[in-house]
């Protein structure tokens, strides 16, 4: 159902919905390329190691452990389905 006075659907505008930004526009802290970087030099180091699993709402903690590159896969653990 579109809104006649803002041209919105109903939908658009609820209060929970979440906005998807491309991950070239998501703000990084360098301290997290840096984490990122550590998380994958330490999976590599153990033996034991068999994947890295980062905890994030967006999905940026997992893209930037990705960035790294590692050699072990990457679980990308959200509370938001």
């Amino acid at each position: 159902m579109t809104n006649a006075r803002s041209g919105t659907s109903s939908e658009a505008s609820n209060a929970s919905a979440t906005v998807q930004l491309p991950y070239s526009q998501i703000s990084r802290d360098p301290s997290s390329d840096v984490i990122a970087a550590c998380a994958a030099l330490a999976a590599e180091s153990l033996s034991t190691a068999t994947a890295i699993a980062t905890y994030t709402s967006s999905g940026s903690t997992a893209l930037g452990v990705a960035r790294v590159r590692p050699t072990v896969p990457i679980l990308g653990l959200s509370p938001i389905p």
